[in-house]
């Protein structure tokens, strides 16, 4: 978490935990998004 009115972090540690579940959270999107891709018939 952060420090209220502030971007640091309360622990050491933190940014690198955060870094890796956005990355985690984006891959999924994408293979979310692709997975829901129906493409129209001609």
């Amino acid at each position: 978490m952060r420090l209220q009115n502030s971007q640091e972090f309360d622990y050491p540690g933190c940014p690198t935990v955060y870094e890796e579940s956005v990355k985690a959270v984006m891959t999924y999107q994408k293979k979310a998004d692709t997975l829901s891709f129906v493409p129209k018939p001609y």
